[in-house]
């Protein structure tokens, strides 16, 4: 019953949820790769294929939709809540602590239930599976739960791998572990088959070299992400805290379980327990997930893998009744932050629901500007024309507009080390046509190099979209 009415409450506010520039993205990837472009070589993408993959499928059957895309999330929202349910019944918890699960993933998560991004979702379900396959003595769940953990975010997966291992060896014997890695082996080598060897070193120089660049550039704390909430209006404050503060404090009681547990194993005032040391590892993958950038979209990504050790934790600490009660008495509080955030959340008075592969949900104005409004903007340039901003996917989609580069993100954790410059050598060379901006980008992951040589060039015209600039025009002048 919990899982039904997780997947009706996700259904039910996914009808007013705002398509997320996320989203938008992801859909213009998979849009890109359906009309031929070559994964990692014509586009960026800086996760594993099989999210990709499996949104292609999605799509196979009807032209690519946001509304699609949502379902697809819904999915693999539910298939992790039950994996979670599935975890906790084999390490022996009552029906009373998988609802409790459920219903506090849901609560913590509100409207970014509808909004996760597939590859990380995936790699969720991939760690979840492969914490049950551990405790099960299982190569076969536990290899295909680490493989999945590394077709998506796969830094996850390379975690879940490092913990799996030593913990299936203790659990089941070093033989089930080499059937474990075969399996995940004989995987990765399936993956490398679906991509040409152009993609495969794609892969590695963008989706794993680029990896660095975020991880100097990205970094947002916690507390950071609150005090930035605490700097609006009054009502605005209130739901923004509401929404931060249960993820934060769950995050912070996940760290604190992850101390304890290595603490506790260290001086001995616990025994060395198979169940305890998953949980102690689902926890820490749960900490990975929301750092470095453990903004309010990471913090809540974070909640399956933390809730689901937390719970292990609460089983092998013997919870009696009681704490189920005072941790159901926490949940309600949650509950009540979570109906606070949904009242006091912002009501756009305008939004779209006919824009093209956007149909369905509500779409807000991109700073002002309906993402349909290629007009002024086709009319001199064109349909091909490398847009800008971080909401461009927007343009591409709604806009019919394509996208020169592979960059269809274009910030500075995208472009990785060198690709600013590549796509700068290009605009200069005449490759890029045509760019549109309507400002810099600003903070830390702005892309500088880009933004520099823009602002040496001359606007060939003003539009919605932003300044239109025809830099092969102006190098023939």
């Amino acid at each position: 019953m919990a899982l039904v009415g997780a997947v009706v409450v996700s259904v039910a506010i996914t009808r007013w949820v705002p398509v997320a520039t996320d989203e938008a993205w992801f859909l213009e990837v998979v849009r890109r790769v359906r009309r031929g472009d070559r994964l990692y070589e014509d586009v960026f993408f800086g996760a594993g294929p099989v999210a990709v993959w499996l949104a292609m499928l999605a799509v196979s059957i009807s032209r690519p939709q946001i509304v699609v895309m949502r379902s697809l999330t819904i999915a693999y929202g539910l298939a992790t809540w039950v994996a979670g349910a599935f975890l906790l019944e084999a390490a022996g918890a009552g029906t009373a602590l998988a609802v409790l699960f459920v219903v506090a993933v849901v609560a913590l998560g509100g409207h970014h239930l509808v909004m996760e991004n597939h590859y990380g979702q995936l790699s969720t379900l991939g760690t979840v599976i492969a914490a049950v396959g551990v405790l099960e003595g299982e190569w076969l769940i536990s290899g295909a739960g680490v493989l999945l953990a590394l077709s998506g975010k796969y830094s996850l997966g390379v975690f879940a791998l490092a913990w799996a291992v030593p913990l299936l060896a203790v659990e089941a014997g070093l033989g089930t572990v080499l059937w474990m890695l075969a399996t995940v082996v004989a995987g990765v080598v399936v993956m490398a088959l679906g991509l040409s060897i152009r993609g495969v070193k794609g892969f590695l120089s963008t989706a794993v070299a680029n990896k660095g660049v975020y991880l100097s550039s990205a970094i947002i704390w916690p507390h950071d992400d609150l005090i930035r909430r605490l700097r609006v209006p009054r009502r605005s404050r209130l739901y923004r805290i509401s929404g931060s503060i249960g993820p934060i404090a769950v995050l912070v009681v996940a760290g604190l379980g992850v101390v304890g547990v290595i603490l506790g194993l260290l001086i001995g005032v616990v025994e060395e327990s198979t169940m305890l040391l998953v949980a102690g590892s689902l926890c820490a993958t749960g900490l990975l997930v929301a750092f470095p950038r453990a903004d309010y979209n990471h913090l809540v990504a974070a909640m399956p893998l933390v809730l689901a050790g937390l719970s292990l934790i609460a089983m092998w600490s013997g919870l009696s009744m009681a704490g189920v009660t005072v941790a159901g008495a926490v949940v309600a509080v949650v509950l009540v932050a979570g109906l606070l955030t949904a009242a006091l959340a912002p009501r756009y008075t305008e939004f779209r629901r006919d824009l093209a592969h956007l149909k369905l949900l509500p779409v807000p104005r991109q700073r002002g500007t309906w993402p349909d409004d290629t007009a002024a903007l086709r009319a001199v340039a064109g349909d091909e024309v490398f847009v800008l901003r971080p909401d461009a996917s927007f343009f591409y989609l709604a806009g019919r507009l394509r996208n020169p580069t592979p960059y269809d993100y274009p910030l500075a954790s995208t472009f990785g080390p060198h690709g600013q410059e590549r796509v700068a050598a290009e605009i200069v060379s005449g490759a890029v046509r045509w760019v549109c901006q309507p400002g810099p980008i600003g903070g830390p992951l702005a892309p500088v190099r880009l933004e520099q040589l823009i602002a040496g060039m001359t606007p060939v015209a003003d539009t919605p979209v932003g300044s239109l600039y025809g830099l092969v025009a102006a190098s023939n002048d």
